[in-house]
């Protein structure tokens, strides 16, 4: 419910800033807004962008291979020592 009281509020706010500000703000804002998604360099920064964050992608995704790799051999070493630890307990004799 607040949420829904917050987003009626900022509505409102927005309608009544907008309403005073007029037709030529408002025209203003989209020739702005027009102009910006023309430009080419916003397509430029965007491949920079979706270049980078795969280039992020790939070497977070080696670098957690590599970290389960190490973790799961290391898991393997530990079991056989364990698995060796009770095999000669069992085969002991007691006493």
């Amino acid at each position: 419910m607040k949420k829904l009281m917050l987003i009626a509020g900022a509505g409102g706010v927005g309608y009544v800033l907008g309403a005073r500000a007029g037709r030529p703000t408002y025209d203003k804002l989209v020739d702005l807004y027009g102009r910006i998604t023309r430009s080419g360099g916003l397509d430029e920064a965007a491949g920079k962008v979706a270049a980078a964050s795969a280039d992020l992608r790939d070497a977070a995704t080696q670098r957690a291979a590599d970290k389960v790799k190490d973790l799961s051999s290391t898991a393997a070493d530990r079991l056989s020592d364990a698995a060796d630890s009770v095999r000669e307990r069992v085969d002991s004799p007691a006493g």
